[in-house]
């Protein structure tokens, strides 16, 4: 019998946040059209992330999520999970626009490719729509508690 093999992952299986696409049906992810190298945990992390642009995800949340495993009190491995794909999608893993840290809540995946600062090449959240807070409109939605 003859295989036929389709011809890829429909566009719905793949998430488009500006530069970066992450392809859920072949579990990779691209950057600016070059290929990044996540482990199967950290795809998963990016993966439930994505799935909820603007939301904030505590570290607990995230464990158990991608591990089905409660969160130890001082496993750092989330921490530094992130780290490691922040190095691969971000363009500085310094000074992150895409995977924020929320201080004291967890983290955020930005919809930053919305904010008409980032589009300019400034760090999101410096177009001042957020009215002096911290984090600007088009990265969390407006019925945020922030």
């Amino acid at each position: 019998a003859i295989l036929r093999r389709g011809k890829g992952a429909p566009d719905s299986d793949i998430l488009r946040f500006g530069g970066l696409d992450i392809d859920l049906g072949n579990r990779g992810a691209r950057i600016d059209g070059r290929r990044c190298t996540l482990t199967a945990h950290q795809f998963k992390l990016l993966e439930i992330m994505a799935q909820a642009p603007g939301r904030v995800l505590s570290r607990h949340y995230l464990m158990e999520r991608s591990k089905g495993e409660t969160l130890e009190a001082f496993d750092r491995s989330i921490d530094i999970h992130i780290s490691r794909i922040r190095a691969e999608i971000e363009s500085d893993p310094k000074h992150p626009r895409r995977l924020l840290t929320v201080r004291g809540a967890g983290y955020v995946f930005a919809r930053a490719g919305d904010c008409p600062a980032w589009q300019t090449g400034a760090l999101a959240g410096d177009c001042g729509c957020s009215g002096g807070a911290f984090i600007c409109r088009y990265i969390l939605p407006s019925s945020s508690a922030w």
